[in-house]
C-alpha cells in the first residue's frame, strides 16, 4: 500500500512541476514582458512567482515524501511520524497543567 501511495505522490509532484513548466515556457496565458519575476496573469494582473514558488513547494514536497515513503515504512519508528517533528516543535508547546489535586486546607 505505501508503494502504490509513494507512486501517486510521485505522479502528482511531477504533473504539478510538468503543468507549471510547460505553462511559463508556452506562455500563452502569461505576460512575460518584464521577465519571468516580472510575469503576471493577463486577467488579474496578480504576480505569478509567489504562486509558482508554493506550486514548486508542493510538487518537491510531494516528491521528496514519495521518494522516502518506501524506506520509512520499513523503519520500526515510522508509526509515529509526529516524533521527528517534536524537537522542532517543542519551544512552541504550551506546558500541560499539572494532573495533581490541588489539597485544601481549610478546616
Amino acid at each position: 500500500m505505501n508503494e502504490i501511495t509513494a507512486v501517486l505522490m510521485m505522479l502528482m509532484g511531477v504533473a504539478i512541476a510538468g503543468v507549471w513548466t510547460r505553462d511559463i515556457f508556452v506562455g500563452d496565458r502569461i505576460n512575460l514582458t518584464h521577465g519571468i519575476l516580472g510575469a503576471r496573469d493577463p486577467d488579474a494582473r496578480a504576480l505569478l512567482w509567489p504562486h509558482w514558488l508554493a506550486e514548486y513547494a508542493a510538487a518537491a514536497a510531494l516528491i521528496s515524501v514519495a521518494v522516502n515513503a518506501p524506506h520509512d515504512a520499513r523503519r520500526p519508528t515510522s508509526s509515529n511520524s509526529f516524533a521527528a517533528f517534536k524537537p522542532l516543535i517543542r519551544p512552541f508547546m504550551r506546558k500541560r497543567p499539572s494532573t495533581k489535586s490541588i489539597v485544601s486546607t481549610t478546616h
